[in-house]
């Protein structure tokens, strides 16, 4: 008998068909991998380092506003906030900012730019706070010109637009938002029908065609029409495939409601983050008479980041437009706000965040009334008056309303992270069991494979028994 006849093709085609399957089967598991790898980028790292950033950046705000506080305070006693209370605030705050420094570090998984962005924050850190204290020393002291020379340092120190404290905030955040949107982009390619890569269309593809040729030769040799095994092999290949397909495609689509979700909160705590920078260019303001103009334009700056329109409004110009907005949104129609605010009103789903962004968005605009307010006081040199209501707690006050728009950003920050949590949980879900699965089909599409040709092969002579023929022949 021919080495190469019946036995010989059926065992061809089956190692092709075989062969097919594994191919198939290492694709997908790969596939899996990768998408898995893109959850765990975005919920163990990326997404958490960001959230650090920014809450690190707040923190640094905060602080740098009680640099200026504590100045203030000590220059009038009747504000109801007092020297011991601040110094106690700003020190609970560098403590936040320390461990929040901390956890960054211990979560970097990515780059040396990223951790150099943390030592950078570091070092600077303590300059910041030793040029602080050193402030307060000499306002303590009563040489208040030098300390506003000392606090200046500081707050510059902080607020350099180039290699500032909070610039090297800014680009640890951007480290880890450019890590999260290189993953997102990664995973559109489970979005859309049939995306699954080339190899694997290719593997499946060879596979099916392998099993019809395997059939159909054992069809024309055997006259059997069906050959149930193979039958069912083939239709298992069809439904790995067209099932990895389905779990990695509901994986995509979870992880990009996931990062709807996450840019919203991203965009909500940036402009928690500019709101307190900005109270904090109010008392920068209120103590350093000779920068009053620059920290006046620079409260503008941060005010159309937070929310800005298209008119690009001045302070004068800035609540009646605002006032706009709000009343728009409360009547339900479609407000024309640009900005962190604009972006986080974008992403808004269903009536219980609605009225939570209605809430800020009311809030913010009384923030906003509170700061033309001082500012009054000022003009009419009444300091003591601008200084009391800046930092008085009270409702209805600059800083009670400022506490009150803190707890709303952070109520409607909650609505969307847990959303995004849920809707990663749920990609991430949608995985589970697909490193296994594919292995588990394979393994039966083999032993199914077997069952099938080994009837077919017992009508012949085994390879073994060919070969050693044709050896025992050719000598």
């Amino acid at each position: 008998m021919r080495l190469w006849g019946t036995p010989g093709k059926i065992w061809m085609l089956t190692t092709l068909f075989v062969v097919s399957a594994s191919v198939l089967v290492l694709s997908i598991r790969a596939e899996v991998d990768s998408s898995g790898q893109t959850v765990d980028v975005i919920g163990a790292h990326s997404e958490t380092n960001l959230t650090y950033a920014q809450n690190l950046y707040f923190v640094l705000a905060a602080m740098d506003t009680d640099a200026a506080n504590y100045m203030l305070v000590g220059s009038d006693p009747t504000p109801p906030l007092t020297e011991g209370r601040i110094s106690g605030d700003y020190q609970a705050l560098r403590q936040t900012a320390v461990n929040l420094l901390i956890s960054v570090d211990q979560n970097v998984a990515h780059s040396n730019r990223e951790r150099y962005a943390v030592y950078r924050l570091e070092i600077k850190l303590h300059q910041f706070d030793s040029s602080v204290a050193f402030a307060w020393l000499l306002n303590d002291q009563g040489r208040h010109a030098e300390a506003l020379v000392a606090w200046e340092q500081a707050t510059d120190l902080m607020q350099n637009e180039i290699d500032g404290i909070l610039e090297a905030a800014l680009d640890l955040a951007d480290i880890n938002r450019q890590t999260l949107n290189t993953a997102y982009a990664q995973s559109q390619a489970h979005e859309a029908a049939f995306h699954l890569p080339i190899l694997v269309a290719a593997s499946a593809s060879a596979g099916s065609l392998s099993a019809v040729a395997l059939m159909l030769f054992l069809f024309r040799r055997t006259r059997r029409a069906v050959n149930p095994p193979l039958v069912v092999a083939a239709l298992l290949l069809l439904a790995l495939t067209a099932g990895a397909n389905q779990a990695l495609t509901v994986s995509g689509q979870r992880l990009e409601a996931a990062r709807q979700a996450y840019d919203t909160v991203d965009a909500l705590r940036q402009a928690r983050a500019l709101v307190f920078d900005g109270k904090a260019d109010e008392s920068r303001y209120l103590l350093d008479p000779g920068r009053r103009p620059m920290y006046e334009e620079v409260f503008l700056i941060r005010s159309r980041a937070v929310a800005t329109f298209p008119s690009r409004p001045t302070l004068a110009t800035y609540d009646a437009e605002l006032a706009q907005q709000v009343q728009v949104l409360d009547a339900g129609g479609r407000v024309e706000i640009d900005g962190d605010l604009g972006t986080g009103l974008q992403g808004v789903h269903g009536d219980e965040e609605a009225a939570a962004a209605m809430a800020v968005l009311a809030s913010y605009a009384t923030f906003q009334r509170d700061d033309r307010v001082l500012r009054a006081d000022l003009a009419r040199n009444d300091l003591r008056e601008a200084v009391r209501f800046t930092l008085s707690p009270q409702a209805g006050e600059s800083q009670g309303d400022l506490n009150a728009l803190d707890v709303g950003l952070g109520g409607w920050i909650a609505i969307e992270q847990t959303r995004g949590d849920a809707d990663l949980a749920a990609g991430a879900r949608a995985l589970d069991g697909w490193q296994l699965i594919p292995v588990a089909v394979w393994a039966l599409v083999a032993a199914l494979v077997y069952v099938g040709i080994r009837p077919r092969l017992k009508e012949y002579p085994s390879m073994f028994t060919i070969i050693a023929d044709r050896l025992t022949t050719s000598r």
